[in-house]
């Protein structure tokens, strides 16, 4: 079996339409989609800056190839969801430690936070349900905040 790749790497999804011209991508063939759930050496591939889309199973009846992922796993845990705009985040959760100050922050800081958007795909073969989902570490995220503040500057 041939290992699988994310959808795009070093890509920040920072609006819907971030997002629809990668949907648009996967329908043209440019860029791939996650066919199959990730092994555990394809999920340590998954890093900050990864995109990942991948179809929903069809439930019982729909359709009729049984395709798709019906829940996608990368082997982290997450906290609950939080809504902004159209995207849902999660913080990724950490096991707890002792540690010092500023190596608590230095590993706080590391968490990825994980985005996801999700729409209805008309295919040759029926409409589907699409997910897109992306990493960024926590960290990675002020930089890029920060540099959006200073160029507004």
């Amino acid at each position: 079996m041939a290992m699988q790749l994310p959808t795009c790497t070093g890509i920040r999804i920072r609006s819907m339409s971030d997002a629809h011209v990668i949907f648009h991508a996967v329908t043209l063939g440019i860029l791939p989609i996650v066919s199959r759930r990730l092994d555990i050496e394809e999920r340590r591939y998954i890093h900050s800056g990864c995109v990942c889309v991948w179809e929903e199973r069809s439930a019982a009846g729909e359709g009729s190839s049984v395709t798709g992922i019906e829940r996608w796993t990368d082997g982290r845990r997450w906290g609950p969801s939080r809504v902004r705009d159209e995207f849902l985040y999660y913080q990724e959760k950490l096991p707890e430690f002792e540690a010092d100050e500023e190596l608590s922050a230095l590993i706080f800081g590391s968490r990825l936070i994980k985005q996801t958007y999700s729409v209805f795909v008309d295919t040759p073969t029926g409409r589907r349900k699409w997910h897109l989902g992306t990493s960024v570490r926590l960290r990675a995220r002020a930089r890029f905040y920060l540099t959006l503040i200073c160029m507004a500057s």
